[in-house]
């Protein structure tokens, strides 16, 4: 049977939100943050979790810092440089 591939895009336009708490930033100033494997964490986050992160020994999972004086949210839409998408990918045989 046929594998059948469904893709849906969602473009979030500006929205950002913190992958470790889930608040929205869209309309909020913070500066501060950073970029843990792939996830983008916000400046209160980023607080909380980096002593355990130095504790485990894990910050070469740190990719990059959101610079100094730069907001959140504006750093996180830099980061994805224009594509505020999100992908949902299933597949399912079809006949």
């Amino acid at each position: 049977m046929p594998v059948h591939t469904d893709i849906v895009i969602i473009d979030n336009g500006p929205r950002v939100v913190c992958d470790g708490c889930n608040t929205e930033y869209t309309d909020r100033d913070n500066c501060g943050g950073f970029l843990f494997g792939t996830n983008a964490y916000c400046p209160s986050c980023a607080t909380l979790m980096l002593p355990k992160i130095k504790e485990y020994g894990e910050e070469q999972f740190i990719k990059a810092w959101c610079p100094p004086g730069v907001k959140f949210k504006d750093w996180v839409l830099h980061l994805r440089g224009g594509d505020n998408t999100v992908k949902i990918i299933s597949q399912e045989e079809r006949p």
